[in-house]
């Protein structure tokens, strides 16, 4: 993006530095091993490209933790010396803005015609819409203005995290008081094991911890269910053996940016539901 429009597009297919296996989302974005196999090109080869492209300029991306955090791992892999970009979140912006987080959500509310959602080149094409058509509705005219609104009130949506008792109705503290009460994984030694009969496995061999509230999965026993029914492992234990972190409404900053820091896979809001929905983990 430069001087409010799109100027360009730039897509690759990307080979993993840490192998080709195991594809475990290839049910959201579709792409299976053989294919990158065949059609992707080495970090090495593309992460250059990318470089010359942005030169200085900030990155900007929905979900940006996940993002810099693979580019820095995939840069640590493979020997190259990452750029030190800023990076800005469209998310966080329109969680702040207009007061829904996903990709899908944030076009369905801002009117953006979405097409091919979880294909990267159009992720990107749909996050730098939102933030251009975020920048018409609070009159920035920079990049640097724009995500000052990160510092201003917060729109109406309701974090899905535990407000204190004095901000909330006595039915309203009562009802969250008696959801985690209900909580049947409490420790780690609760959780389920991963069903070995699963016919997909999309979490075969991941570790899994859910913070925030998944959307249509307002029941994290519930979630952390359809995890083991998937192959996963669920924990409440943020640590270097968490493999996936599904985040929803309400996940604290701070966790995820342990998580991020930890190199760990961050799936946030409806992708995370997509992830759990049960026609896919049958």
């Amino acid at each position: 993006m430069l001087d409010g429009m799109i100027e360009a597009t730039y897509q690759h297919t990307i080979i993993p530095p840490t192998g080709l296996s195991p594809f475990t989302s290839t049910h959201v974005h579709g792409l299976t091993a053989d294919y990158v196999a065949e059609h992707g090109h080495p970090w090495t080869e593309v992460e250059p490209r990318v470089r010359d492209i942005i030169g200085t300029l900030p990155v900007v991306a929905h979900n940006a933790v996940f993002d810099k955090s693979v580019y820095m791992r995939s840069c640590e892999a493979t020997g190259l010396n990452p750029a030190q970009w800023e990076w800005l979140c469209t998310r966080r912006l329109s969680e702040r803005l207009i007061g829904v987080g996903g990709l899908a959500d944030a076009c369905a509310h801002l009117k953006i015609d979405q097409q091919n959602h979880h294909q990267a080149g159009a992720d990107s094409y749909y996050a730098a819409k939102v933030a251009l058509l975020l920048a018409e509705r609070t009159g920035a005219e920079t990049v640097t203005e724009l995500w000052q609104a990160l510092a201003g009130p917060k729109a109406s949506k309701a974090s899905a995290k535990l407000p204190r008792p004095s901000r909330m109705s006595q039915t309203e503290f009562l009802r969250h008081s008696a959801s985690a009460a209900r909580r049947r994984y409490k420790s780690n030694a609760d959780f389920p094991p991963p069903n070995p009969k699963s016919t997909k496995n999309l979490l075969k061999g991941e570790t899994v911890l859910i913070t925030g509230e998944i959307p249509g999965w307002e029941d994290r026993d519930e979630a952390y269910d359809a995890v083991a029914a998937a192959g996963g492992q669920g924990t409440n234990t943020l640590s270097r053996k968490t493999t996936i972190v599904l985040a929803g409404d309400g996940a604290g900053p701070t966790k995820l940016d342990k998580a991020s820091a930890l190199g760990i896979n961050i799936i946030l809001g409806s992708d995370a539901a997509d992830l759990l929905n049960p026609r896919g983990i049958q």
